[in-house]
């Protein structure tokens, strides 16, 4: 996932000085929803350093999660993703009734939002999200990506502030020190590889 880019999500920061973090998540999860709060204070903390991106992970026996996921992708047609995003994970039921309540506060145009429901197009957006989690080997939502590394064990902001400051401090070191030719030896740097 990390060598590819889907152009589709909203990133936030540069690709030139920044660590990625991905989630796979589900807007009917309660641990999805639960973590807003960190994934918010994580990009604080290091503005312009980190590039983030979601990805929809439905869970595959739930209407109301698939729905959730075209909704958001609806409302990102119109620039609203993150607005829609923010009210998914805070309503308990997802319904067409929920969904129209919640485009028209968040100033969708309704019309165009129930079209957009229905367009096959962003079920495929979706679909290649899902299969890019399972090919990553993600089973559960949240699952988080930091610079291409998936994280496990329990999401807070004391493990990923050490895990984030590793990858900055990578971030434009060269893996080679030098290389002589002559005896045909490459000198790493120290990063990564040691």
């Amino acid at each position: 996932m990390n060598s590819t880019q889907n152009t589709a999500f909203p990133m936030i920061g540069s690709y030139s000085k920044s660590v990625e973090i991905i989630e796979f998540g589900d807007f009917t999860c309660p641990q999805s929803r639960s973590i807003r709060k960190l994934i918010d204070t994580v990009l604080s903390l290091f503005t312009n350093q980190l590039s983030y991106s979601y990805h929809h992970f439905p869970i595959r026996q739930g209407d109301q999660s698939l729905l959730a996921a075209v909704a958001a992708e609806a409302a990102r047609r119109q620039g609203k993703f993150v607005l829609m995003s923010q009210g998914l994970f805070s309503l308990t039921s997802i319904t067409c009734s929920t969904l129209s309540t919640l485009a028209l506060q968040i100033g969708l145009d309704q019309q165009q939002f129930f079209d957009d429901l229905l367009d096959d197009r962003l079920y495929d957006l979706i679909k290649v999200d899902w299969k890019a989690g399972v090919s990553l080997g993600v089973n559960a939502t949240p699952t988080v990506f930091v610079g291409g590394q998936q994280f496990h064990g329990k999401l807070t902001v004391a493990r990923l502030v050490p895990i984030i400051r590793s990858h900055l401090q990578q971030i434009g070191k060269p893996a080679l020190s030098s290389v002589d030719k002559n005896q045909g030896i490459i000198y790493w740097s120290n990063n990564e590889f040691g």
